[in-house]
Order: C-alpha cells, then sequence, then structure tokens
C-alpha cells in the first residue's frame, strides 16, 4: 500500500511515495492498528521484508528438523558425521603437534634460507 510523501521511518530519507508496513508481519501475528504501522521508503521496505523471510524461515526449518529428531537415538556413524561437519572443530593434542612440528621446520627453513644454507643441506635441520 501507497502511502503520502514524507520521511522514512528507517533510513530518514525523504521519498514522494512512501510503503505502509508492519512492524510485526500480520502472517506472524501483528495487528492491523497504528501502533503497528510505519511508513518507508521502498527500498527499506524491500530489505526489512527480505531479512524478514530469511531470518523466518531459517527458525522455522530448525523447529522443523528439531520436530523430526526429537525422541530419536542417532547412531554412532550419525553422530561422527555430524562431528565432524561442525565448524571451528578443535584439534586433538596429537593434531597441534604435528602442527607445531611442521611450522618448526618451515621456520628452520626459512631461517636458513636467509642465512645462505643451501637446499641440500635442509635435510640436516
Amino acid at each position: 500500500m501507497k502511502a503520502k510523501s514524507g520521511l522514512c521511518a528507517r533510513c530518514g530519507t525523504y521519498r514522494w511515495k512512501l510503503d505502509k508496513d508492519h512492524i510485526i508481519p500480520k502472517s506472524r501475528g501483528g495487528t492491523d492498528t497504528p501502533s503497528n504501522r510505519q511508513y518507508l521508503c521502498q527500498n527499506c521496505h524491500c530489505d526489512k521484508t527480505f531479512s524478514e523471510d530469511k531470518v523466518h524461515s531459517t527458525v522455522e526449518a530448525r523447529e522443523r528438523q528439531s520436530k523430526l529428531q526429537k525422541g530419536k537415538k542417532l547412531s554412532p556413524e550419525t553422530r561422527e558425521k555430524i562431528r565432524q561437519a561442525r565448524i571451528g572443530q578443535r584439534h586433538s593434542e596429537e593434531t597441534k603437534t604435528k602442527i607445531r612440528e611442521i611450522n618448526g621446520e618451515h621456520l628452520a627453513r626459512l631461517s636458513a634460507s636467509h642465512k645462505g644454507i643451501k637446499r641440500a643441506d635442509w635435510g640436516s635441520l
């Protein structure tokens, strides 16, 4: 719906035409009362609608997934797949030690190349 010209409630820009927007969308239980209405420019209205839809669909997907998983026990294979897929997975102590060794060898080689030690002698470092 279009409204008269004025300032956008979100960005404060003056526009000839503003869109009537529901602060809490009617589809999510919002009312059509004046306290739940604001007038936005078309850019802000599109941005707000897009961000609301994105957040709402993500929340719905999580709720659906938790309903499907509720009360189910995961197999050890599935638990392992989930564990492996986690972002920011921490390294085991063994892996950390290997990384330190590799980094130390790399730094030794770099410092050796700066000191003029030949590549043939790198194996002895």
